[in-house]
């Protein structure tokens, strides 16, 4: 340990930390002439918002590694399209969404759970592909294998 003169920050937390939310690590440089009793850790917030589209909030939550809250608003996604009136883009949407679950239930060890997202997908959009550089390996396998038959449900 360096003895400088500087006072350092305790490890003590002024606010309490929820398991459920990830960990965040936020630094600031400041000057040499600021007091350190003066230097603050803020608490960084979710950038997910109430109301957001199920489908951007769910993305913003599979950035953040939220797969639980990823889910929930895959699953309010899917309760305002069966609400709605049919329209051209409800197929494109319904298998955005079930693309979204899969990822998530896939992250979660969830196979068979995201095997049926999937299949749900397909069945939405027939001629759905999805591109190896966006999604993860065991994600593509996963579909590749439901799209060659090897889990589609009648």
């Amino acid at each position: 340990q360096v003895d400088d003169g500087e006072e350092r920050p305790g490890l003590a937390s002024e606010w309490s930390w929820d398991p459920g939310e990830p960990i965040r690590v936020a630094s600031a440089r400041t000057s040499t002439s600021t007091p350190s009793n003066e230097r603050r850790l803020e608490r960084i917030e979710p950038l997910v918002l109430e109301e957001e589209d199920p489908i951007a909030a769910a993305e913003e939550a599979l950035r953040e590694a939220r797969f639980e809250l990823a889910l929930e608003w895959v699953e309010r996604g899917r309760k305002q399209l069966e609400a709605e009136m049919p329209t051209r883009d409800r197929a494109g949407r319904r298998a955005q969404l079930e693309v979204l679950a899969a990822t998530a239930e896939i992250a979660l060890g969830q196979e068979d759970a995201a095997r049926k997202s999937l299949e749900r997908a397909l069945r939405a959009e027939p001629d759905l592909r999805l591109d190896p550089t966006l999604h993860s390996p065991k994600l593509v396998r996963l579909f590749d294998h439901v799209r060659a038959g090897g889990g589609l449900s009648p």
